[in-house]
């Protein structure tokens, strides 16, 4: 502990940690004995870096028992804690169970960012069942969610390591100091029982009935001391913490502390700047501290009324979810009773979205309810000092929360089921969300027959006879045509118009944990450049860093499973295709009319299936290769042996065998991939 820096109990940074402990613990006189500043930069940084990216961060603050985990202090201490490999980390949130039989403890105040939540619940269930499911959570559970959460009692399973910081190691006593009780207890200082009433001033004393009868009335010169109730005199009866014999007199606003005036003669408030703080009568403060809590809770008063109206809201919507359902099943039951398992586990889906949402506005209504009765709890009962830095700790989670920017919201839909003319379940508004991949039928494409979908994930496609605007002049030799392609910004930039016009907008980061397309503008220039007319989520199917670099494990996790896009490296540059077909390795030629495309974010190019070659390939999949075209792209012996000569299917108007034409894509004909991605596309749920 020599090398780690413990904080000075004075500090706001302790007391508002353990203002945060005494909400949690429901115990408003808790005391933390000792805390140090165990911040990690690295975790820090990686945590901030994970923060920015996330669409609500969520954050909380939570605290572990260092007695409960499986990694050892000395390591916490050194790198933070970390998260196991399988099963992520199970945390509790908005509150802290101790064992009461200890005499003291040791807890890791850590921050975790939770993101959007996903409740364990079981789909198949009563859309009105809250119920949490139990046994082990599967890590796919998940989805497109950032945590789990398994409990009404504030359990949640976070499984991302980016998504935690520890801060603080807090040593605590047990006992009275962590009891729930929140009576203000004051002792007689002449008997010591815990009855005192009065308050002496000439005497400084606090004095029980019976011993201020016994110490004043029968004494001439004793009788004349004034006696005031202690609850008029709190503000007189409280000793400096720096100098026990002198009473606290003054309040500095600037530092937020109390001040007596030994600490204005010689103490902490005699040298430098703060020698000219201005100080006022601690009584003032205190009484301007009490009239304040009526202004400042108007911030907390509008918080209290969205978080209630959100959740009535949420419990209206799964009130008319389980009615509509019960509806569906009656029209399912007289169609085949076969179709209500589909049903349900639709609607179980969109329940467990919606009270999701609805835990985490109920635990956010909690929490804003703890800090309110606190605070009145430290107006009624705790003397100025107490009640000051209460409200000082109060003011700053205050104004954290006047944003409102972390309250989740609702999913946009009517939350209707409907029966149509086939025996499935299907959802009656066309923008409601579906967590199932974006398929060429969903995305607008020639469909297979299927009348079985209610809703399309449509695709708008990408001009190929579109006059070229850019060109690019470094691969030239004298005579060698000009390099002409579309910039992807500009593709971009008028999709962003026109989702703009429809009032619609981007709520996630897409291509979030990709370690190739690392620039969060040119993550979201690349969505913007893709054609469809809704806004699936991006979800990483393959990489060849997670899942090794072989070819045949790649089909076998992405073929028949919709549209998907490839991201690749090498040779310093960054390129790849949009495959707006679903890939299958029977080496038999695909996609042909579709919207597949080749891009180079390097050049910013957009590459379109329209070569020179009288028979036009789209897209070729065998066991060890993936092909664009007839060889204007190939990936194949385990991304070893790949190479790309453009102008056979694909075009940027150069001669056909031409240096542009082999250098442009990849810097070289023939090429091994540094690195390779694959992304998926599902529509939110």
């Amino acid at each position: 502990m020599a090398n780690i820096p413990q904080l000075s109990p004075y500090s706001n940074e302790f007391g508002l940690v353990q203002y945060i402990m005494q909400n949690q613990l429901n115990t408003p006189k808790f005391k933390i004995s000792e805390m140090y500043d165990i911040g990690e930069a690295k975790q820090i940084n990686e945590f901030n870096s994970y923060v920015e990216k996330l669409p609500v961060a969520n954050i909380v603050d939570i605290f572990l028992n260092v007695k409960e985990l499986s990694q050892p202090l000395a390591d916490i201490m050194h790198r933070g804690i970390k998260l196991r490999q399988k099963g992520g980390l199970k945390i509790r949130v908005g509150s802290i169970k101790l064992d009461e039989t200890a005499k003291s403890y040791q807890y890791i105040h850590c921050i975790v960012a939770l993101g959007n939540v996903i409740n364990f619940q079981r789909e198949d269930c009563e859309t009105s069942d809250e119920t949490y499911a139990t046994g082990e959570v599967p890590e796919s559970y998940l989805g497109t969610n950032h945590s789990v959460r398994i409990s009404a009692d504030g359990e949640y399973i976070i499984y991302n390591q980016s998504q935690i910081k520890s801060v603080h190691l807090v040593r605590f006593l047990g006992g009275d100091n962590a009891a729930s009780d929140k009576k203000e207890v004051h002792y007689c200082s002449n008997c010591g029982k815990p009855n005192a009433t009065l308050w002496c001033e000439q005497d400084q004393v606090k004095l029980c009935t019976k011993c201020d009868a016994e110490l004043h009335n029968g004494n001439k010169l004793l009788m004349n001391h004034k006696r005031r109730p202690i609850s008029e005199a709190t503000a007189e009866t409280i000793p400096c913490p720096h100098h026990p014999s002198s009473m606290l007199q003054y309040y500095c606003e600037k530092c937020h502390m109390p001040v007596c005036m030994e600490c204005k003669i010689s103490g902490n408030h005699s040298k430098g700047e703060f020698q000219n703080h201005k100080l006022i009568p601690l009584t003032k403060a205190y009484n301007d501290g009490l009239n304040s809590i009526k202004k400042l809770s108007a911030i907390l008063n509008g918080r209290i009324s969205k978080l209630k109206g959100d959740l009535q809201t949420a419990t209206t919507r799964l009130n008319t979810l389980n009615e509509n359902t019960r509806a569906v099943e009656a029209e399912i039951n007289r169609l085949a009773q076969e179709a209500i398992t589909q049903l349900r586990l639709l609607s179980g889906r969109k329940a467990t979205t919606i009270k999701s949402v609805k835990a985490e506005l109920q635990r956010k209504l909690d929490e804003v309810e703890k800090y309110e009765e606190n605070i009145q709890f430290h107006k009624t009962n705790s003397d100025p000092v107490t009640f000051l830095n209460a409200l000082t700790h109060r003011n700053e989670i205050i104004d954290e929360l006047k944003a409102g920017t972390d309250i989740p919201s609702l999913p946009r839909s009517n939350d209707q089921f409907a029966v149509y003319g086939k025996l499935e379940v299907s959802k009656l508004d066309v923008d409601d969300e579906s967590d199932s991949a974006v398929s060429e039928t969903d995305a607008g494409m020639e469909p297979e027959p299927d009348n079985s979908a209610t809703m399309s994930r449509e695709v708008t496609q990408n001009s190929q006879d579109e006059e070229p605007e850019e060109f690019d002049e470094r691969y030239l030799k004298p005579q060698e045509k000009k390099a002409h392609f579309t910039k992807l910004a500009k593709i971009a930039s008028r999709k962003e118009q026109k989702y703009s016009s429809k009032g619609m907008k981007l709520n996630f980061q897409p291509f979030f944990e990709s370690k190739l397309v690392v620039d969060a503008e040119m993550q979201r220039r690349l969505y913007m450049c893709l054609p469809f007319k809704e806004m699936p989520e991006t979800h990483m199917m393959f990489a060849t860093y997670r899942d090794g670099r072989s070819i045949p494990k790649l089909h076998k996790m992405i073929d028949n499973k919709g549209i998907t896009i490839i991201v690749a490296s090498a040779n310093d540059r960054l390129f790849g295709a949009f495959c707006a077909t679903k890939w299958n390795s029977d080496g038999t030629p695909f996609g042909k009319g579709s919207s597949t495309f080749i891009f180079s974010l390097t050049e910013d190019a957009f590459i379109p299936n329209h070569g020179q070659a009288e028979e036009q390939i789209c897209m070729v999949g065998e066991r060890d290769k993936l092909e664009f075209g007839n060889g204007d792209l190939v990936f194949a012996g385990n991304f070893d042996e790949c190479h790309s000569e453009l102008e056979n299917s694909y075009t940027i108007g150069v001669a056909y065998g031409s240096d542009t034409a082999m250098n442009f894509l990849t810097g070289a004909k023939d090429f091994a991939v540094d690195d390779l991605e694959v992304w998926g596309f599902f529509a939110p749920e």
